[in-house]
């Protein structure tokens, strides 16, 4: 029962910024993660930036849709790593169909998630990019 309570403490402090222009889908993910861990949210990329530059060195990973307004993906995964360049982050897809995915999946601690996606799914990467 200790170990629970450890892991959980570990977990809590933890922030994962979720950027994500679909209202839905970014309160379902801030709704599930808010429990254990500080949860941040953006719906654009000059939201991300803003948050990134206040909060930065509490966010240990970001979920990133691709396709967010006022930026690119390829773009907003370069810029964080210029912040952070050990920062995981897990990007979520439409479709597998991007030109620039490859160079992107090449990097470190950088995972794909396809929608739609169950959350056991989102949990399983989260972890394996958390460890």
């Amino acid at each position: 029962m200790k170990s629970n309570n450890t892991q959980k403490s570990k977990e809590q402090n933890k922030g994962i910024l979720i950027a994500e222009d679909d209202a839905q889908i970014r309160n379902l993910l801030s709704d599930l993660l808010i429990k254990n861990y500080h949860v941040f949210v953006a719906s654009d990329g000059f939201e991300v930036k803003n948050c990134f530059r206040y909060f930065g060195k509490r966010i240990n990973l970001v979920i990133a849709d691709l396709q967010l307004p006022n930026t690119n993906g390829e773009e907003l995964v370069f810029w964080l790593r210029e912040q952070n360049e050990s920062l995981p982050i897990l990007l979520i897809i439409s479709y597998i169909g991007e030109s620039k995915l490859e160079r992107l999946l090449s990097l470190d601690k950088i995972a794909l998630l396809i929608k739609p996606f169950d959350i056991e799914e989102l949990l399983e990467k989260l972890n394996g990019l958390m460890d």
